[in-house]
């Protein structure tokens, strides 16, 4: 069996207290050994010189050598004594005899003198004594006693070692083998706790650091996962890199748009294909601790980015950098459209101002050129002048009705429309405007082209083609080839648009042999703001545009191209009979009357007009100029008037405030509310507050005594 570092310190502890405890028994049992051995040494030396002393002296005192010689040889056969040599009283040696075996650290000599109680000195006697017996005995002592010392501290130290191995050895295994069976998959591990001393304490101690532990750690995971789940979800490409720009992580969005995982590899590299570091970088700045955000454009892939750096400092003192790349590309496209939106509206808001007033001045042109044709011969030559003038104060009022479409800011008004007659406007107008390099070819093979729609939406629809075709071949020139046909569409092929329904059709074809179209452009073509052109060159909602007016029209539209082989776009519309045509405007009889009206308009031209031309009608009439004493006049005299005819712009108080104003007073008034152009009313509220009628300027005499008439006669 492995004995650990604990058991072995254990063992060598034991072993040198053993050691010690040994030497020090063994050195003081050989000293007090040796002292009684000493003692008992000179007693049993100082005995033996008496002896021999007290038994000489009478051999010596009678000479007797003999005598002498027979005790010196007698006492050597004492194991204590080496040697004997006796004196006479001159000093001269008498006899004397000795062992052979006694090395000099043994030998110890004595000499005496022999005296007697009358003659004093006689002799004297040497005596050597060994010592080897002593150091025999006290050797012989010695290692018995190591050897029983030895066996006794051998067997306390076992016991020793049996009892801490069971105290504190064992637990302390059993808590270290714990230990190391704990790892961040596994804390669960627990220490037995056997006894309430020391060590059950300390494993009570470290099963409560362990549930800390496990606690603090699930925790952690937790955490780790929660943050990591965020960043595994986030659409954000998230990454982090060392401090020398080596990728630690990536998140799912990261690996999709770099397409692989580039963990371990230079992140300018990886991320963005370059070879040095990105000219953006703010990595500096993050080492510093620092945590900055700021906008990224990609060089490679012209994308945008919102770019979030933080620092992550380690516990080793390092930091990381954790960046998170957001795409602002649509944000930015977006932002680009809604300026462009803002500059449409902008421009749609001026032109509908524009249109308002311009319906102010035709209004006028209007009524006093009526009004001169009343005053003047029919044979004169005036009047085919007066009626050009009609005439073009007509097609003025439509091209204010085109501007008003185009800001959207009218209704549109459908009606039957003969399409060949736009197309010949158009291809007449583009073919005095396009380079000669462009040739314009029409084919015409129709029976019926009519068409329920509104003409200025069908115009916008042909010259929204027939300008992107010549625009395609501007740089090289080609063809421009404009047909209309008529076809049956059947089920089949209206099952692929949902919107429209099987009949006749007018089948609209406008081709070029420009440049074509990728499949990537013509799967955008017709989404908002999407153009090919440069940048200035185009809005973007032209296809669009024409989309929309096409389906809103009940047709659909079709487009092939290839690149290098030109654009061919095809417009259905369904088409109707002659006989559902509006009727032709009759030269039946202007109605006349002879009630009383009230005319407010805000210009003096206007009201001036007004009051000349409801009189020359047979009406009565109170034309002002301010609603505000308008509304005093009827105040004090309600029952004078029988129809009240205001405009709706006008300082101070409104045509609609004046109208509630004046309903108050009295709820059977009819009112009549014209306007040039308000977007703050249409006939559906001014009809919903009680207004009779909405009359959109300019109006010619007969619309506006139709109107009169209609309305006083409902009251």
């Amino acid at each position: 069996m492995r004995i650990d570092s604990l058991n072995k310190k254990t063992i060598l502890l034991i072993f040198i207290l053993t050691i010690v405890c040994i030497s020090g028994s063994v050195f003081m049992v050989s000293q007090i050994i040796e002292k009684q051995a000493m003692n008992k040494y000179k007693l049993d030396k100082e005995t033996s010189i008496e002896v021999l002393s007290y038994s000489l002296a009478p051999m010596l005192d009678l000479y007797d050598y003999k005598q002498v010689e027979h005790l010196i040889t007698s006492s050597l056969s004492y194991e204590k004594i080496v040697s004997v040599a006796v004196f006479d009283d001159s000093g001269t040696l008498i006899k004397s005899a000795a062992k052979n075996n006694v090395t000099a650290k043994d030998l110890d000599m004595e000499k005496r003198k022999i005296t007697t109680s009358l003659e004093g000195i006689i002799g004297s006697i040497e005596i050597g004594f060994s010592k080897k017996y002593i150091h025999d005995r006290i050797r012989a002592v010695t290692a018995a006693l190591i050897f029983g010392l030895m066996g006794g501290f051998v067997l306390l130290g076992l016991g020793l070692y049996i009892l801490m191995r069971h105290y504190i050895i064992k637990p302390l295994e059993s808590l270290t083998n714990t230990v190391k069976e704990m790892t961040f998959e596994n804390l669960s591990s627990r220490v037995k706790i056997f006894r309430k001393d020391e060590i059950g304490t300390l494993a009570k101690s470290f099963n409560h650091m362990a549930d800390n532990l496990e606690k603090s750690h699930r925790v952690l995971r937790e955490s780790e996962n929660k943050y990591r789940s965020m960043m595994e979800a986030m659409n954000d490409a998230v990454y982090i890199c060392s401090s020398d720009y080596r990728i630690e992580y990536m998140n799912p969005a990261m690996i999709k748009k770099t397409g692989q995982n580039a963990v371990g590899e230079l992140c300018f590299k990886a991320i963005f294909d370059l070879n040095e570091q990105c000219p953006w970088c703010r990595h500096n700045k993050i080492q510093q601790g620092k945590s900055l955000a700021f906008d990224v454009v990609d060089p490679q892939g012209n994308q945008f980015y919102h770019a979030s750096n933080a620092a992550i400092v380690h516990s080793n003192g390092t930091i990381s950098m954790l960046a998170v790349l957001r795409d602002t590309s649509e944000l930015k496209n977006l932002e680009a459209q809604l300026l462009q939106a803002q500059k449409m509206e902008s421009i749609g808001t001026l032109a509908a101002g524009i249109a308002h007033d311009f319906n102010n001045i035709l209004s006028a042109i209007f009524g006093y050129t009526e009004i001169a044709l009343r005053k003047i011969p029919s044979d004169s030559s005036l009047e085919n002048s007066l009626n050009k003038v009609l005439q073009a104060a007509k097609r003025a009022r439509d091209l204010v009705k085109q501007i008003l479409t185009f800001s959207r800011k009218s209704e549109k008004e459908k009606k039957p429309v003969q399409v060949h007659l736009i197309v010949n406007e158009i291809l007449k107008f583009l073919r005095s405007s396009l380079p000669s390099t462009i040739q314009i070819q029409q084919q015409i093979e129709i029976d019926n082209d009519i068409v329920w729609a509104d003409s200025t939406q069908i115009h916008q629809i042909l010259m929204n083609l027939c300008t992107n075709a010549s625009h395609a071949m501007m740089e090289k020139g080609g063809i421009l080839q404009v047909n209309l046909e008529n076809m049956e569409l059947n089920s089949d092929f209206t099952a692929q648009y949902p919107d429209i329904k099987p009949g006749p059709y007018l089948k609209i074809t406008v081709s070029d042999t420009g440049h074509g179209m990728s499949s990537d452009v013509l799967n955008k073509i017709f989404e908002p703001y999407f153009t090919t052109k440069e940048k200035g060159s185009g809005t973007g909602l032209g296809m669009a545009v024409v989309h929309g007016i096409i389906k809103n029209h009940s047709g659909c539209i079709k487009v092939d191209s290839k690149p290098g082989k030109g654009a061919v776009f095809y417009v259905y519309l369904p088409v109707i009979n002659e006989e559902e045509t509006s009727e032709k405007e009759t030269d039946q009889p202007i109605p006349t009357g002879n009630e009383r009206i009230l005319f407010i308009d805000d210009e003096d031209i206007l009201v001036d007009l007004g009051k000349q031309l409801l009189e020359k009608l047979g009406y009565k009439v109170v034309a002002l100029t301010s609603s505000v004493e308008a509304l005093e006049i009827f105040r004090a005299e309600p029952d004078r008037f029988d129809l009240v005819i205001t405009d709706m712009t006008m300082p101070k108080m409104t045509g609609d405030s004046l109208a509630k104003e004046l309903m108050k007073i009295n709820t059977d008034i009819p009112i009549i509310l014209c306007t040039g152009y308000s977007n703050g009313i249409s006939e559906y509220k001014a009809k919903k507050m009680g207004i009779r009628a909405f009359v959109m300027k300019p109006f010619v005499m007969r619309e506006l005594s139709l109107i009169v008439r209609k309305v006083l006669d409902e009251a």
